[in-house]
């Protein structure tokens, strides 16, 4: 009963980290992630332990910090492969490709992750699969691998039917497919799919203030513009580009700011939490230090006591024969003695018998 409790407890943990990310909360979602993370390694639960990995990665990677990011999914992957986790791992090699292209611009590299997620999608019928594919067609097109690409279209014009009533997140992703499409039709000079798409890639967002996605639309539709030599129609998108940018800056500047701090506050929780569970450690040493230390006193103890008691039997043994050494001695000296007289009478007799014969 007391698993369920703690399960439920750490379920709550989880839910209300992921929800404080969906709010752009980094700083209140990892820190409740960190605390997910110690209770549960104290309760021994690594599915929610790869689950804090993970979240504390998402938080990362939205505040820019890669290098952090790729460490946290690949600690979180790690508990994944060792317990069998492979929705969780579909969502690590899918952050962990996006770190290598953020941070390095490691196309390749990402893209074997991105793969990776994807196969395991498919496995799974997981509707994680379109967001996977919208990474690889980004990486590809950034890359300039168009024939890499054509082999995604019918994904990405699948994506485009989704509902996107029901919630943003569907919004996002269709409109970025059809972004996608508009830059490889753009690529491949099919200007007319080009512009089609760039129209429904911006009238998807329409009445939303998701002016991130909006000026990013704006920014590759003013480089179309460019490259077909319509220089009005490109700055005009330029400065669609620029306004939604500054709107988006302006809108988030504060929250920017913010994130700045929470992420040095972080990381002097993390460091102190890091410091915590060394001192818990080094506690833990401690007492198995004092068990060992007690087990080697005692072994010893055992051993000097068997030590004195060979020594005091050596002692014995060469008491006795130092007794009887003396002994032999005492004899050999009296027998030297009888053997010194014996020889004197002999000599006496025979000087006293030589002048008679003579």
């Amino acid at each position: 009963m007391n698993g369920i409790k703690e399960n439920s407890h750490l379920q709550k943990l989880l839910d209300d980290s992921l929800k404080k990310y969906s709010d752009s909360d980094f700083n209140n979602s990892k820190k409740i992630a960190l605390q997910l993370l110690e209770e549960s390694f104290k309760s021994k639960s690594p599915f929610f332990s790869a689950n804090a990995y993970n979240v504390m990665a998402m938080n990362d990677e939205a505040v820019t910090d890669y290098v952090s990011a790729k460490e946290k999914y690949i600690k979180s992957k790690e508990i994944c492969l060792k317990n069998n986790y492979p929705e969780l791992l579909m969502l690590n090699y899918n952050g962990i490709g996006s770190t290598w292209v953020l941070e390095n611009k490691d196309y390749e590299t990402s893209n074997k992750f991105y793969e990776k997620s994807l196969h395991l999608a498919d496995s799974l019928e997981h509707v994680f699969k379109h967001d996977v594919i919208v990474n690889i067609v980004w990486n590809q097109l950034d890359n300039e691998k168009l024939k890499s690409v054509s082999s995604y279209i019918n994904e990405l014009e699948f994506i485009t039917t989704l509902d996107i009533k029901k919630h943003n997140y569907n919004r996002t992703l269709v409109s970025t497919a059809y972004l996608l499409l508009a830059r490889y039709y753009a690529q491949i000079e099919q200007f007319g799919l080009a512009d089609s798409n760039f129209n429904k890639a911006t009238k998807t967002l329409n009445k939303l203030s998701l002016y991130e996605q909006l000026s990013e639309i704006y920014f590759y539709r003013s480089r179309y513009e460019e490259a077909k030599g319509n220089y009005k129609e490109a700055y005009h998108y330029l400065k669609e580009h620029i306004k939604n940018k500054e709107i988006f800056i302006g809108k988030d500047l504060r929250k920017n700011l913010m994130l700045e701090n929470a992420r040095y506050r972080l990381t002097e929780y993390e460091r102190a939490l890091i410091d915590s569970k060394r001192e818990s450690l080094l506690m833990e040493d401690l007492a198995q230090s004092k068990t060992k230390t007690a087990w080697l006193y005692s072994i010893l103890s055992i051993f000097l006591l068997l030590v004195i008691i060979m020594i005091y039997r050596e002692n014995k043994i060469k008491n006795r024969l130092i007794n009887t050494l003396n002994k032999s001695n005492k004899d050999l000296k009296a027998a030297k003695k009888e053997a010194e007289i014996a020889a004197k009478i002999k000599a006496d007799f025979i000087s006293n018998i030589c002048p008679v014969l003579k």
